[in-house]
């Protein structure tokens, strides 16, 4: 009969899907960290840079676009050092510390897009990959501009008279 051969002629194929669905599941979860992650760096007040060794920016955070006012979209790609550097010797310098210490922190000025200056602490962190060998430098910017005005100001109150703005006994 026909369901005779049916049964006969019957072949059945079946796959386990269970590793696939697993590594569909850790790719989603590590896409989500990945997205807070980059959700947390855009809610710092400091911009957060990350660029390749040859000074190509990777990422740049929602407070780089505050600080300098270049969109991400302007900023990545861009060489950071023509983009934001006004002092070549402090690029030198900064290259030649991460390379010594893979960690560097300084005191730099650097430009913003209006073409105004700013004063930054700047905190360099070369990234390793898995081999150990130099793949990025993180770098956070956390405007002092602000800071060394009001030093400035407490420093002329403090030795200056006010009236005359000659030296005062402190100073002398």
């Amino acid at each position: 009969t026909f369901g005779d051969i049916l049964s006969s002629r019957l072949l059945g194929l079946v796959i386990d899907m269970t590793q696939e669905k697993h590594v569909e599941e850790e790719a989603a979860q590590t896409i989500k960290r990945l997205k807070f992650a980059a959700a947390l760096l855009n809610q710092a007040n400091d911009a957060i840079c990350v660029k390749n060794l040859d000074h190509r920016i990777e990422f740049w955070s929602a407070g780089a676009e505050r600080l300098y006012g270049w969109t991400g979209d302007e900023a990545v790609g861009s060489d950071e050092v023509s983009l934001l550097q006004e002092d070549a010797d402090a690029v030198r310098e900064i290259c030649s510390q991460l390379a010594a210490h893979d960690e560097y922190i300084t005191e730099i000025v650097q430009r913003r897009k209006d073409g105004t200056s700013i004063e930054v602490l700047a905190h360099f962190t070369r990234v390793h990959d898995d081999k150990g060998q130099p793949r990025a430098i993180f770098a956070i910017f956390t405007d002092i501009t602000q800071s060394r005005l009001d030093q400035q100001r407490i420093h002329q109150l403090a030795y200056y008279d006010q009236l005359t703005q000659l030296p005062n006994r402190t100073l002398l």
